[in-house]
């Protein structure tokens, strides 16, 4: 019989807003899956211990034994089967700075813990072990990612607990706008510096368009000829071609697209250089949640609205315009 076999190993990048909703949906999740692995460790141990019985049996050795003989031996190969899967461990480490963190073996109880309100949790790591099946899921503001592991890949226990907190990581993810703006984060300024710099080359100067409008006036004198009247005009504006000179410069320097290019897109660039990265609702952290939601809220607004308003409404109204006319 064929089976497949799946990768159980995920990492998803940020940011990460884990309210207390959250986790306490995963320490929901990885309660539950502790009690099922427990469970499935008593199983196989009570399935070895019947197996070795009845291998002992076959072979006679059972023969003649007395009740208590009998659950003696019982009780000695339960003993040995317990140090052969003794593997069984659950670890809770919640990572306050660089030199300090918080262990446990609850979530739920860190989620309570009054010695952490005053703190700021900087990263999560739960690691789990029953029999052979290991678990972990870890999430850090210095990486900026939720990583989930759980091995052996064949096995379905492994399979069943890999689901679980892909699952939950999965439906408390960024939306897909903040996922991208943390892969592009500081492009903005880039693309705004280079949007200045060929804008400001193309856009001409007072002197070009004085230029301009010489050549314009000069091509319609050399079309009708130039009589004794106009001699003192051709000079002029031949002085003027040559020497690009402005005889006044005029109030509006540069074209609205440039300013908009220049204003707007400084004010967008501000605005996206301030972003989440992880945030964990523990202690400090709870409050910072909210915050940077309403940050969030905000920037979803703002910034289609102002490309809107600035870029796109302007060409929009004019058209609507003409076709009502």
């Amino acid at each position: 019989m064929k089976n497949f076999i799946y990768s159980t190993e995920l990492t998803l990048d940020g940011p990460w807003l884990l309210d207390r909703d959250a986790l306490s949906e995963l320490s929901t999740i990885i309660e539950d899956s502790w009690d099922r692995l427990n469970q499935r460790k008593t199983e196989i141990i009570d399935k070895y211990v019947k197996s070795e019985l009845e291998e002992m049996r076959k072979d006679g050795l059972l023969e003649g034994l007395s009740e208590e003989k009998h659950k003696s031996k019982e009780n000695v190969i339960r003993e040995r089967a317990d140090r052969l899967y003794r593997n069984q461990s659950k670890d809770i480490t919640i990572k306050l700075g660089k030199d300090k963190s918080y262990t446990t073996d609850s979530l739920s109880h860190a989620l309570t813990e009054q010695a952490l309100i005053g703190e700021e949790a900087t990263g999560l790591e739960i690691t789990f072990a029953s029999a052979e099946i290991k678990g972990s899921i870890s999430v850090e503001k210095e990486y900026e990612r939720l990583r989930i592991q759980t091995s052996p890949e064949r096995e379905d226990a492994s399979k069943e607990l890999f689901v679980g907190l892909r699952e939950w990581a999965m439906k408390n993810r960024a939306p897909f706008w903040q996922r991208l703006w943390k892969q592009f984060y500081d492009a903005h300024w880039f693309i705004w510096f280079v949007c200045i710099f060929f804008s400001s080359i193309i856009v001409p100067g007072t002197g070009d368009r004085s230029v301009k409008h010489a050549k314009e006036e000069a091509h319609i004198i050399l079309e009708d000829g130039i009589s004794t009247q106009e001699i003192e005009k051709a000079l002029e504006l031949l002085l003027t071609i040559e020497t690009k000179y402005s005889p006044q410069i005029k109030k509006e320097k540069y074209p609205r697209w440039f300013k908009l290019i220049l204003w707007v897109g400084l004010s967008i660039s501000i605005l996206l250089t301030f972003r989440p990265k992880v945030i964990i609702g523990l202690g400090k952290g709870t409050e910072k949640i909210k915050l940077w939601r309403k940050w969030l809220r905000f920037i979803s607004i703002t910034l289609p609205s102002l490309v809107f308003g600035s870029f796109l409404w302007p060409y929009l109204s004019q058209l609507l315009i003409n076709l009502l006319q």
